[in-house]
């Protein structure tokens, strides 16, 4: 697979990040939304197999959960989440009376004490984790003087601290928690921390991570394995060095095997995650490749030690047990190891020989298996005569044995078994939701540059499945509903890919978890957006995952309407979503909201300015073939073998890579295209719709039509022009619907400034490759003409050659009775013919056309007399060419009419007829 998998870990942040401050399902955190959905952007990593944020059995709960709320169910009791169900524990009632705040607000005018007070006191959900809300950065809820407060009661609270006071638990869960809020909406703020609270706060995790209590994973005795899940990741997010407590946190996986239950199921949600987060840690330290890590641990090979020992003899208990992920886990950082060579890849590579000799890619211990044989691969490939024929084995084709296709443009790679009914039900809904989408825009033309004609679907059986298998497979996170990966769509060798899995928890119905949603973002990417995802403005998020929602769902969205009453948001915030700035709600719920808004309320911004900018090429893509994959070589190395290029580091680093597959750079750059850059396309927007848009969520959460527009394609009325503007290489679409006794159809346009182009075509939409009728002349006045429309539909397309602003666009046509009166096909001469025709009595007025052919001529009529062009009722246009009409709508009826076919040149093979209305 080529796909620019490098830039886009450069562009949207490191792994660290990423891993550094997970969501958890009732837990605010970073990837709160990768729970529901999976993006490109955050998931590509250096190294293969990130860590995963919640068991397989918290997230496939996390998914039910979302399917009961999306579509306004009550959740069973069994499909509470565990994390719900800790965190409403029949724990002793000391910290379940809350006296303290309900709401961020309260906290606002506390200091002191007072503030400490209220925060130990608070309600979690509706006061504390409420604080994490971007909406706060810069107010004055996180002080310095509040800050250094919290975490000096932290301090003080901590040197009696053992982890057997429930209540003192929950008082400085509340404090940390609080604390992790702040640091959240800090992040990227570039914030600088004053000395005393860093120091402050490093004593904090010192006394904590010291404690006997750190590394006893006793359940419900106290609150404790909330307070360590917190403390563990304040670590990451406060910035603090997390490899001075390492060696520490190795020694908490030997007490979770000696202090944890044992009993075959999974556990305690919080316990379990403490146990993740400590993994997580060894993630980010092994991940960032530090030197001061490799000397750490050749300096404290305990560090080592005791993850290998819980590999190899005190975490054995977990093959075959419930909670196996977590051994497996521990097998997946081992291999990690393997990174740095040396000494230290000698400590660990007995173990991966000895798990993948020992076990299975199915099976009992078949998950450290493949999270071994991963490892091996990536970090150890050089030496993979030592690990058997581990390497040679393929997994990936294994395990995606299934293969199905819906036709050319859409395969499936599957894991089986899935029945033949349920893979035609795939096709079918793709099938629908692509024309459901083609209906609402009216087009079907890919972007220029985009090559990705085919979609790849993979999918698992499950999401365990999906967690096991697809980050060893293509390198992504999979603590998230699906992934759609578009690569580099100009690359002719690029597999767009949708990786997804069967909803288990919905058995025996069979469903593809987000199935419609990710194929939108496929749709939208080959049909709206030019470029790759890198490509994308970073506040485009409301349009990519509003639309893929909007498209999927339509006017059903139960967990969208729900939202609406609060109006959260203004419309002109929502245009300012970033995948670093959102929630869950944000990004799905109120971009959804938003998209909907702009489609029945403003489409023709949607039309003229927005989808012109989209789909708008930025920049010049070499055609020419590529030298190799695509990748990140040597700036000067390009430009020494002149080779052309995608993306240059300059903008995020320091200017010395580029992204590139050697097509050669032959200097004959055309000119690109004019268009509306996106950032001033907002801009211009700024707050103007956002009373509209809180008017118009009121509408529809009173469940009344709402939209002033809700058909994509606007309906031209008999005589009535409709205003228009457009962007160069701006659409706009248009429907005609005629009544059966329709003749004599007119579509033209005229008036204001610029140059557009007018398409028309029966039954179909109009493209710039499929039309019936195209005028194509210069300006704004273009006219099509049909005498007798054989079909009752008609399409229409305004295309912007130029820009073009004021001008209008009117259709009209006559009611009555067309009637063939003479015809004369394939008329041809070099001199002037002449016809004549009789017109009964019951004839109100005449047609004369000409058509086909050609050559020159022009069309005379005349009543009493032979024509000239100097003496005649009617004339044709003196323009050249052999399509012409008259038109006399007062005849004498039961008479003879004389007709001349002039010409200076000659004419061929035209078709002279003449129609009579009754």
């Amino acid at each position: 697979m080529k796909t620019n998998t490098l830039l886009l870990s450069l562009l949207f942040g490191s792994s660290t990040l990423l891993a550094g401050e997970p969501a958890s399902p009732s837990h605010p955190g970073l990837l709160a939304q990768d729970l529901q959905h999976g993006h490109e952007h955050n998931v590509r990593q250096h190294s293969p197999k990130p860590p995963r944020l919640v068991s397989p059995h918290e997230f496939e709960k996390v998914q039910a959960r979302l399917h009961a709320e999306r579509n306004q169910l009550p959740l069973p009791a069994h499909l509470i989440p565990d994390a719900d169900k800790a965190m409403r524990l029949a724990a002793p009632q000391q910290f379940s009376v809350q006296s303290g705040c309900t709401s961020p607000d309260a906290l606002l005018p506390l200091n002191g004490a007072a503030l400490v007070s209220a925060i130990e006191n608070a309600n979690l959900t509706s006061c504390l984790y409420a604080l994490y809300n971007n909406n706060l950065l810069g107010s004055g809820h996180f002080s310095d003087a509040k800050i250094l407060t919290v975490v000096q009661a932290i301090n003080s609270r901590m040197a009696a601290f053992d982890g057997s006071d429930s209540s003192g638990a929950a008082e400085l869960e509340k404090l940390v928690t609080y604390l992790r809020a702040m640091h959240w909406v800090e992040a990227g703020s570039n914030r600088q921390f004053s000395a005393v609270y860093l120091h402050t706060l490093q004593q904090a995790f010192d006394q904590y991570f010291a404690g006997a209590h750190f590394v006893r994973f006793d359940g419900n005795v106290s609150r404790n394995f909330m307070l360590r899940y917190e403390m563990l990741i304040l670590v990451n997010s406060s910035g603090t060095d997390p490899l001075r407590y390492l060696a520490r946190f190795s020694q908490a996986l030997k007490g979770y095997t000696d202090t944890v239950s044992r009993s075959d199921n999974w556990g305690l949600a919080y316990e379990e995650n403490g146990l993740t987060q400590v993994l997580t840690h060894y993630f980010n330290a092994t991940n960032n490749g530090s030197t001061a890590l490799q000397q750490l641990l050749l300096s404290e090979p305990q560090i080592i030690n005791n993850l290998r020992n819980f590999v190899m003899t005190d975490g054995l208990w977990l093959v075959g047990h419930t909670r196996e992920y977590q051994w497996s886990d521990a097998v997946t950082e081992l291999g990690r190891l393997l990174k740095f060579g040396g000494a230290i890849a000698q400590q660990v590579r007995p173990a991966l020989q000895t798990i993948l000799s020992t076990y299975q890619y199915d099976g009992a211990g078949s998950n450290g298996w493949v999270n071994a044989q991963g490892m091996v691969k990536f970090y150890d490939s050089a030496n993979c005569h030592l690990y058997g024929d581990a390497c040679d084995f393929d997994l990936e084709s294994t395990v995606l044995s299934g293969r199905h296709n819906c036709g050319d443009t859409l395969k499936l790679r599957y894991q089986q078994p899935i029945a033949a009914n349920n893979l035609q039900q795939i096709c079918t809904d793709l099938a629908a939701q692509e024309q459901s989408f083609h209906a609402l825009f009216g087009h079907s033309s890919p972007v220029a540059n985009d090559n990705n004609t085919a979609l790849e679907m993979v999918i698992f059986s499950s999401s365990a499945d999906y967690q096991n298998y697809a980050g060893t497979f293509f390198g992504i996170n999979t603590n998230n509903g699906g992934m759609y990966l578009e690569g580099t769509p100009s690359d002719p060798n690029n597999q767009a890919r949708f990786i997804a899995y069967q909803a288990t928890w919905l058995q025996p119905e069979f469903v593809v978890w987000n199935l419609e949603h990710e194929y939108v973002h496929y749709l939208d990417g080959r049909f709206n957006q030019w470029g790759s995802f890198s490509d994308q403005p970073a506040n485009s998020v409301w349009w990519g995952e509003g639309l893929a929602e909007y498209s999927s769902k339509g006017n059903d969205n139960p967990t969208a309407l729900a939202a609406a009453p609060a109006k959260t948001y203004q419309l002109s915030e929502l245009f300012q979503t970033t995948y670093a700035n959102s929630n869950t709600a944000r990004t799905y719920h109120w971009g959804y909201l938003a998209t909907r808004f702009m489609f029945e309320r403003q489409r023709q911004r949607i039309d003229t300015e927005l989808l012109p900018s989209m789909r708008a090429v930025k920049y010049l893509i070499s055609d020419a073939p590529c030298s190799f994959d695509w990748g990140w070589q040597s700036k000067s190395e390009a430009i020494a073998n002149n080779w052309s290029w995608l993306y240059d580091d300059s903008a995020w680093s320091e200017g010395n890579w580029v992204w590139t597959c050697g097509q050669v750079n032959d200097d004959n750059t055309p000119e690109l295209p004019d268009y509306t850059p996106y950032a001033e396309i907002i801009a211009a927007w700024g707050n103007q719709f956002d009373a509209e848009f809180h008017d118009w969520l009121d509408c529809i959460i009173s469940n009344d039509d709402c939209s002033n527009n809700t058909d994509p394609v606007t309906a031209l009325q008999n005589g009535v022009p409709v205003m228009v503007s457009g962007a160069r290489d701006s659409e706009q679409h248009f429907r005609i619907a005629l009544p059966d006794n329709a003749y004599d159809l007119k579509i033209a346009t005229a008036g204001g400034s610029g140059d557009l182009d007018l398409y028309v075509r029966q039954q179909l939409a109009p493209s710039l490759t499929e039309w019936d009728y195209r005028p194509y002349v210069i300006g704004n006045r273009e006219q099509v003409s049909i005498l007798q429309p054989q079909q009752p539909d008609w399409f229409v397309m305004l295309h912007g050659y130029r820009q073009f602003n004021d001008a209008n666009i009117t259709a009209s046509w006559k009611l009555g009775t067309l009637t063939s009166l003479q015809q004369w096909p394939m008329l041809s001469s070099n001199y002037a013919l002449y016809q004549w025709v009789y017109v009964p009595p019951q004839a109100k007025a005449l047609y004369f056309t000409l058509a086909n052919g050609s050559g020159d001529a022009q069309l005379y009529v005349k009543r009493q007399g032979w024509p000239t062009p100097a003496n005649y009722d009617g004339a044709s246009s003196t323009t050249r060419g052999t399509t012409q009409r008259v038109h006399l709508p007062n005849i004498v009826p039961g008479s003879y009419y004389h007709i001349m076919l002039n010409t200076v040149e000659g004419f061929n093979n035209v078709d002279l007829s003449v129609f009579m209305v009754e």
